[in-house]
């Protein structure tokens, strides 16, 4: 009998995913693994799935898995994966973009309310004994602008539901696929955006162009009114820079699920304001969220490990190459 393909999981995923993985596989999950882990068990693997955004696929995890055919992202960033190491070695990188998006978008809406109506300072107040109604009065959303950075699948969601709490949206995304729908007005530049802005929720992948692109100078653009949320990728936002914005008022505010190192180091100066709101990367957790995308990753990998074309592949050039590997 033909020994089944082996996966290994790099932390926990939904049950019912390893289930359907357990169909057509072996399986050998980890919990964090260091690098030394990861390359003792990628050696005899076909498949990786990786959940974890902190665990780093690199190009020695990559050479280590020399029957290594897919790496499958549970998410749809993959800036914690060498696409280029894979690229040269011939691994398929798939990622699962859309997959927790409603949760995503849902998670910025809370946080822009949050910030608006002052919902974790009132709540501290009151654990605290305090009883501040009049000092604590929030804003509300209704009529004020949201601008939009990045016009994905998560971008248009955060559009659409503003819309519903009767926000006007601006969008800035140089790269969008697609035109905005007429009631997404399109700014002239990011600057634009930033100066126009009552709320700017960033939707953008991390790239070298992304990279500390919300900096010291571009916030100095927002209004001192405004209010910055980010549940993308941390390393857009320079945080020295936004702690300064902070403390000097630049801005009135900012929520961030997503930081350059994770978890926030406790000596971060963010930790020492009462005008942010810090939350550990929760916005694609919910329930319903984990469980498509971890389906959706195991699929791609019964995908390539059957000879069949992956839905989202990051580096299509080497598909052919993989796809003509034995198929089980």
């Amino acid at each position: 009998m033909e020994l089944k393909p082996l996966v290994v999981v790099t932390s926990q995923v939904s049950t019912d995913a390893l289930a359907m993985l357990g169909e057509f596989a072996q399986i050998r999950q980890l919990n964090a693994p260091s690098e030394e882990q990861l390359v003792d068990a990628v050696i005899t693997a076909d498949a990786l799935l990786n959940k974890d955004a902190a665990t780093q696929i690199n190009e020695r995890v990559l050479k280590a898995g020399k029957g290594l055919r897919i790496v499958a992202r549970h998410g749809a960033g993959y800036d914690n994966v060498d696409i280029s190491a894979a690229t040269r070695l011939g691994i398929v990188i798939t990622n699962t973009p859309g997959s927790n998006a409603d949760a995503v978008a849902e998670f910025a809406i809370t946080l822009i309310l949050a910030l608006a109506r002052n919902l974790v300072r009132a709540h501290c107040s009151v654990i605290n004994g305090e009883w501040a109604r009049n000092r604590l009065t929030g804003m509300g959303v209704a009529g004020k602008t949201l601008g939009v950075m990045g016009l994905g699948t998560i971008g248009r969601r955060v559009a659409a539901l503003a819309r519903g709490l009767g926000m006007r949206t601006i969008c800035y995304d140089p790269y969008m696929q697609l035109q905005p729908p007429p009631e997404i007005e399109a700014a002239e530049s990011l600057e634009d955006l930033l100066a126009k802005s009552d709320f700017v929720s960033i939707h953008t992948a991390l790239t070298s162009e992304t990279r500390g692109l919300i900096n010291r100078d571009r916030l100095k653009l927002m209004r001192s009114t405004a209010f910055l949320i980010n549940n993308a990728r941390g390393p857009i936002v320079d945080e020295g820079a936004l702690a300064e914005a902070l403390r000097e008022g630049w801005i009135a505010g900012a929520a961030l699920d997503v930081f350059n190192s994770e978890p926030l180091d406790a000596s971060s100066p963010l930790r020492q304001l009462n005008n942010v709101i810090l939350t550990p990367h929760l916005s694609g957790t919910t329930h319903e969220a984990l469980q498509q995308t971890a389906i959706a990753a195991v699929e791609e990998i019964r995908r390539v490990l059957g000879g069949q074309r992956p839905l989202h592949i990051l580096n299509p050039e080497v598909l052919d190459s993989v796809l003509y590997r034995r198929s089980y």
